[in-house]
């Protein structure tokens, strides 16, 4: 079951929301779970976990976030989230049924022996507190702020078809309210969409605050051959090489993927520019220019579509 929508949960502060994402069956008649991401204040939200069940809690010194994780079982197990160290905690105990009964660092839960569907209206019978301090850890691990990159489904927090209330509740309004494109640069992408204010096309830029992934890569900070075998090899189709070797669209995966230059043609354009104009260079080359240079090192945005976006004749037109 996909496309169940769940209230963001804000901290009391305001400093920290969580953001359901899609909710989705795990095996016929079986427990529904969610994906989440944490959204500081004024910052890009950024995945957590994608077995979410149902409630979670804040820590009452918003420290972290408690949640009930389904694992591959269909057993629940409690999670914990650290804001300051990004780590992501994951308690041994094991749960046929569950519900939140504290904030804090305690959790309640149910033991009458019933499977959750039985015993969904009956959490009360045999609740137990306890305190997760005395619990031991079956695993842990750092969560790095990172948004994926997903080739013809979008970006995770917010996918083509997704209507604009949906991506406004999830990301706040943008820099300029109900204009066909949604500006959400400090953030690092813009979201546009068509008449009917649904997602079609997702340009992303690698020089702003998120941090991004795309097949377990950093695109913006991977060299440009290494980036295009892996695109070629995801791809596994027909490539526009026209504008090649700044620009690069994979019509399979609607992907476009462009830097502005070179670093050998910018250097000559650094150096036509000393000759037209020493004074600007008393001092050595400009920080900008030296700026530029590194960035066409590496690509510096990415455009995303469906399969048929960059089938359109207008990229196939030389410059």
């Amino acid at each position: 079951m996909h496309g169940t929508y769940i209230p963001n949960t804000k901290s009391p502060s305001g400093d920290y929301e969580v953001i359901y994402g899609e909710t989705h069956e795990y095996g016929m008649g079986g427990p529904y779970a969610s994906s989440i991401y944490l959204k500081p204040k004024d910052k890009a939200p950024f995945f957590i976990e994608n077995r979410c069940f149902g409630d979670l809690r804040f820590a009452d010194d918003e420290s972290s976030i408690y949640f009930l994780h389904l694992n591959l079982k269909r057993q629940i197990q409690v999670m914990q989230y650290l804001f300051e160290t990004n780590e992501l905690k994951l308690f041994s105990d094991v749960f046929e049924i569950a519900e939140f009964e504290t904030t804090s660092t305690k959790y309640g839960y149910s033991i009458n022996g019933k499977n959750w569907i039985e015993a969904e209206n009956k959490y009360n019978e045999g609740l137990i507190i306890c305190d997760t301090n005395d619990i031991s850890v079956e695993s842990r691990k750092v969560i790095e702020p990172i948004i994926r990159i997903l080739p013809t489904h979008g970006i995770e927090v917010a996918t083509f078809f997704m209507d604009r209330k949906t991506v406004n509740d999830r990301l706040g309004e943008p820099e300029l309210p109900n204009q066909a494109i949604a500006y959400y640069t400090n953030f690092g992408y813009h979201i546009h969409f068509n008449e009917k204010d649904i997602v079609t096309f997702i340009e992303i830029m690698g020089d702003m605050q998120s941090k991004f992934q795309l097949y377990d890569k950093n695109p913006f900070t991977t060299e440009i051959e290494e980036m295009v075998t892996l695109l070629n090899d995801k791809n596994n189709g027909e490539v526009n090489l026209l504008q090649a070797p700044t620009s690069y669209m994979f019509l399979e995966i609607g992907l476009g993927i462009f830097r502005s230059s070179t670093p050998e043609k910018y250097q000559t354009y650094i150096e036509q520019a000393q000759k037209e104009e020493p004074e600007h260079f008393v001092n050595g080359t400009p920080e900008a220019m030296l700026e530029e240079l590194v960035k066409t090192k590496h690509f510096q945005t990415i455009g995303l579509g469906d399969t048929n976006y960059f089938r359109d004749p207008i990229y196939f037109v030389k410059e």
